[in-house]
């Protein structure tokens, strides 16, 4: 390889731990060094991106964490490379509009996610996650340094324990040295052990995010009251996921559905102050069974989860049916990529690659991850000790058994959590409790509660007062119907139903609207979402 010297800036991005700067500012383009560099990768832990380009834009080296945590982008374009956080900071434009691929609009459209190594436009490539990508004038070559291979063979107690000390060193090692720590704490079950796992040598303050006084808030302060701190409660305005669409899409650079994006706007303001911003967010699809399609309870429901059966396919991709929304050889398209990405993780995960298929890499496909990218442009250091990779690997080798009924995560951090472990979650489970008592605990508790709320609402409607919901999440988050005109304005929002029609979707009337009445109001709104690049 040509000796040649990376000038130009280190661009990191996430939380690492290692000498990621120091090395990367040393590292000249030839073999010996990029090997040095690639062997050292291997060691640094965390979530993070980083690349470094020659300041002639000829060759650039990117690397990405084991989890692909923090996506980066790259492509080839008038004889340079071109890097960048944001797919569409590199989308080429012609007469001031976005490249859109059609095929990757109609994945999002269905999928919620752009299937990796595709980007929501044309010639823009997804970084490979785990590795260290080379780009040079010849092309672009992949050092692989991690793959999330199953199945360790290691007994739960071990494992259990590996995971209790990965997390622990996660979560103080990235916070270490700063004083304000502000934590997103829902009240449920992984906040509450994120929050036992931290060290009280910080200014800590807890923050939950509601729509309304509920009972996900009265259990979030009981939690916190249990762990030792107090809490502030911040209701989010009414309508919060229906304002600033566009600059939502932007922030998070496209591909990614904003009905995600929590932390934004004046809730993004109350934590804007703090050195440390820590989360929760993954243990659920990384530890448990919200990504596993071989789960039933047993006698109808009414016991623990058990494992039933097997799954081929990839969970987490709309079913077949779906894909007669779009043209057939979009829909056509859009089925080989997400194929040949479940192949790739049938390659190293041949028992769970369906479950994997939205985990690996987290930072594109994972449909939730505008929360984390939009946490990311707050400013404080964003640390979800769940995703780092320390907690990752651990997490790669749980065998599904182990995850079924949070086996997993009650045997490695129920007692950890204290009397905030009796403390009931928003679904009426005690965390310190499973099985079969905790199945049967968490029954009674929930129907007492429906029993309570619709006495509340009977009273409610005969005293003409509002009735609010005690769900963590409110219908919008979920599903609204949305105006592509208010949103993109008439112009824009006219080459959305244009570009729609023309080259994504299957008409099935002669305008965009009545195609449109096939689709569910969360495929319409990724449709403008899709429209803010036209």
């Amino acid at each position: 390889m040509k000796k040649e010297n990376l000038l130009g800036q280190v661009q990191i991005r996430g939380s690492c731990n290692g000498p990621i700067c120091r090395v990367m500012m040393n590292l000249s383009f030839d073999d010996e060094a990029v090997n040095i560099f690639f062997n050292e990768a291997a060691k640094w832990e965390g979530n993070f991106g980083a690349f470094k380009r020659s300041e002639d834009g000829n060759y650039a080296v990117v690397l990405t964490d084991p989890a692909g945590s923090v996506p980066v982008y790259y492509r080839w374009a008038e004889g340079k490379w071109a890097v960048a956080w944001k797919s569409a900071e590199l989308a080429s434009t012609e007469n001031d509009f976005f490249s859109v691929d059609p095929v990757s609009a109609g994945d999002f459209i269905l999928n919620e996610t752009v299937c990796y190594p595709m980007s929501l436009f044309r010639g823009v490539t997804a970084a490979a996650p785990g590795s260290v990508t080379i780009l040079t004038p010849t092309g672009a070559s992949i050092k692989k340094y991690y793959e999330p291979r199953e199945e360790s063979g290691d007994g739960i107690n071990y494992l259990a324990e590996e995971l209790r000390e990965s997390l622990i060193s996660a979560i103080q090692d990235n916070v270490a040295g700063n004083k304000k720590v502000d934590v997103l704490f829902s009240g449920g079950e992984d906040a509450r052990a994120v929050v036992s796992l931290l060290a009280r040598d910080h200014d800590i303050r807890l923050w939950c995010f509601s729509d309304s006084e509920n009972r996900e808030t009265k259990l979030a302060r009981r939690a916190a009251v249990a762990l030792g701190y107090k809490i502030d409660v911040m209701i989010r305005p009414e309508g919060f996921y229906k304002k600033e669409v566009e600059e939502r899409v932007r922030a998070v650079g496209g591909g990614f559905d904003v009905r995600h994006t929590h932390v934004f706007g004046e809730l993004a303001d109350a934590v804007r102050e703090a050195d440390v911003l820590l989360g929760g967010n993954g243990a659920d699809a990384l530890l448990k069974t919200t990504r596993m399609a071989n789960v039933s309870r047993r006698f109808g429901g009414v016991g623990p989860e058990r494992i039933a059966g097997s799954f081929e396919g990839p969970v987490g991709v709309a079913g077949r049916e779906r894909y007669a929304l779009l043209r057939r050889d979009v829909g056509e398209e859009v089925e080989r990529r997400r194929s040949e990405h479940h192949e790739r993780l049938r390659r190293i995960r041949p028992k769970t690659a369906g479950t994997w298929h939205t985990l690996w890499p987290l930072g594109t496909q994972r449909n939730t991850y505008a929360h984390y990218l939009a946490c990311l442009l707050v400013g404080p250091k964003v640390v979800e000790p769940f995703m780092d990779s320390r907690v990752f690997k651990v997490a790669a080798r749980v065998p599904e058994q182990y995850r079924v009924d949070r086996k997993i995560v009650h045997a490695a951090l129920a007692r950890e959590m204290g009397a905030a472990g009796w403390v009931p979650t928003s679904s009426g489970r005690i965390p310190r409790v499973r099985g079969w008592s905790g199945r049967l605990i968490e029954l009674g508790i929930y129907g007492g509660w429906t029993v309570a709320r619709h006495v509340k609402r009977r009273k409610a409607k005969v005293m003409g007062q509002r009735v609010y919901l005690e769900n963590p999440w409110s219908p919008e988050h979920y599903a609204f119907k949305a105006d592509p005109d208010e949103i993109l304005g008439k112009q824009r929002a006219d080459r959305m139903r244009e570009f729609m029609m023309d080259a994504v979707l299957q008409p099935t009337g002669r305008t965009y609207e009545e195609t449109a009445e096939k689709m569910s109001l969360e495929e319409r709104f990724r449709a403008i979402q899709v429209g803010v690049f036209l």
